[in-house]
């Protein structure tokens, strides 16, 4: 079967939840098996492209992620429950200008919905042999339950990673953090914090989000967490308790949701 796009004849081979589109210089591959699991897979190669992006939409609803143009998968969360989503990849052409080169609709119907909040990701990315997962089981290795070990990781970020105030305005609009990096030079940014967190959560089974939004803590756009305790979910922002700390201010570790305003959710 052939499939035009733009004036480019692709080869579209078709499997159960798996589709690849092979270009002489393009391969796209988006991989949904574990859809029901709430995970879809990308895999983005042109050598000719310097920026590409991947939607997902769902009720009008769409989230875009910067895609890294590797020949290594990333898994992205399908967070907005059962129902049908669409999956859309984009390539830069030049300026802000985009084409889409890869689209699938399919329907998904999500086995444990809070399961999602375990996995690796993205802009939550972490694996066995990440410092940071490492840490996390040291730290939690005595702890009875979620609070437990949602308590203990929280208070080693807020008292060991500083904010880093440069950093800020040097990153680019496609920025994702790196934990292990985060943790190695013990500062980052609000979204550094939020990654680090649900990262180091998520390796102990703690189910975790990273949130992004308002808050009345700060006038800017803002980056916390929230974590699975006892049935709920319950408010952290380590980046405000951390600056708190270092100026020898009090904090809680939970924070009222009259003064977090969500945008996204991971």
């Amino acid at each position: 079967m052939f499939k035009k796009v733009g004036s480019l004849v692709a080869i579209l081979v078709f499997m159960i939840a798996f589709t690849t589109i092979a270009y002489s210089e393009r391969t796209v591959e988006v991989d949904t098996t574990d859809a029901d699991e709430g995970i879809v897979k990308v895999l983005y190669e042109n050598e000719d492209v310097d920026k590409a992006k991947f939607m997902i939409e769902k009720d009008s609803k769409k989230d875009y992620y910067s895609l890294k143009n590797t020949d290594r998968y990333e898994e992205f969360s399908l967070q907005m429950g059962d129902g049908e989503y669409t999956l859309v990849v984009y390539e830069n052409v030049y300026g802000t200008k985009y084409r889409r080169v890869f689209e699938d609709t399919i329907n998904v119907q999500i086995e444990d919905e809070e399961s999602i909040y375990t996995k690796s990701v993205q802009n939550i990315k972490y694996d066995e042999d990440s410092a940071a997962v490492k840490l996390a089981k040291k730290l939690t290795k005595d702890a009875d339950n979620d609070e437990e070990k949602a308590k203990a990781i929280y208070k080693y970020i807020v008292k060991n990673i500083k904010y880093d105030s440069k950093k800020i305005k040097t990153i680019s609009s496609n920025y994702v953090p790196d934990i292990d990096e985060v943790l190695k030079d013990e500062k980052g940014i609000c979204y550094d914090y939020s990654s680090l967190y649900a990262a180091m959560l998520r390796s102990v089974d703690v189910k975790a989000k990273l949130i992004k939004g308002y808050s009345k803590v700060t006038d800017v756009y803002h980056a916390w967490n929230e974590v699975y305790i006892n049935g709920k979910w319950v408010i952290v922002d380590t980046t405000y308790d951390a600056y708190k700390e270092q100026h020898d201010r009090s904090y809680t570790f939970k924070k009222s949701a009259s003064n977090y305003t969500t945008d996204k959710e991971y």
